[in-house]
């Protein structure tokens, strides 16, 4: 049984029970404090489009390109969120801008940011 499973379990043992209405408010805080939390960082994307400057993202997170790569890659890879979910952002060069490329189980046409390895296109064999 997994946790997730083993709470629910309880939850529903003690539904309908005044006098455990506590121990079941306990509970719905212990499951959100345990729920995966998007970074600050990647919350700044909403919308496709939406850009966010070099110079922004370090001056707030005191992150530069390597760390928000990998907070990028992770999220992405890790799908914490679940696939549909996941952020394509990419890191533009010529304007020092990060922007939202697309949302959704697969990187978006043009994508150029990081992509897991299983799901890189494979190029044929010479």
């Amino acid at each position: 049984m997994e946790r997730k499973e083993a709470l629910e379990m309880v939850r529903k043992a003690l539904a309908g029970k005044p006098e455990y209405a506590e121990a079941l408010e306990a509970l719905s805080v212990v499951r959100s404090a345990r729920a995966p939390k998007e970074h600050e960082f990647l919350g700044m994307f909403q919308k496709v489009g939406d850009k966010v400057t070099e110079l922004e993202a370090f001056k707030r997170f005191k992150a530069g390109r390597k760390d928000l790569y990998w907070i990028i890659a992770d999220a992405i890879k890790l799908e914490a969120f679940g696939r549909d979910a996941r952020k394509w952002i990419e890191f533009d060069t010529a304007t020092e801008t990060y922007v939202l490329k697309g949302i959704g189980p697969v990187p978006p046409a043009g994508y150029n940011g990081y992509v897991p390895k299983a799901e890189r296109p494979t190029s044929p064999a010479k």
